[in-house]
């Protein structure tokens, strides 16, 4: 599997468990980009695209809707240091 591959499905597989996480709390996407304080259209491309939030202020607010992280939706912190 090449390194192109296993980033695609991995960004796949996170914004997957969003759509999932989603579903299962039964918000349709109107109503849970109104509570992240985001526009429908950028929500269904994080879900659709597998398109990240451009910050990290904005995957925590998307976070906190489903009571978890970003780190366990896949979203890392600017200030973690590897």
């Amino acid at each position: 599997m090449t390194m192109r591959t296993q980033t695609k499905q991995w960004a796949k597989n996170r914004n997957e468990k969003l759509r999932q996480l989603r579903l299962n709390t039964g918000l349709p996407v109107v109503v849970a980009s109104r509570l992240a304080n985001v526009s429908p259209n950028v929500w269904w491309m994080w879900e659709s695209w597998n398109i990240a939030p451009k910050s990290y202020e904005t995957a925590k607010r998307v976070a906190d809707l489903f009571g978890l992280t970003p780190e366990e939706l896949g979203w890392q912190n600017p200030n973690h240091r590897i």
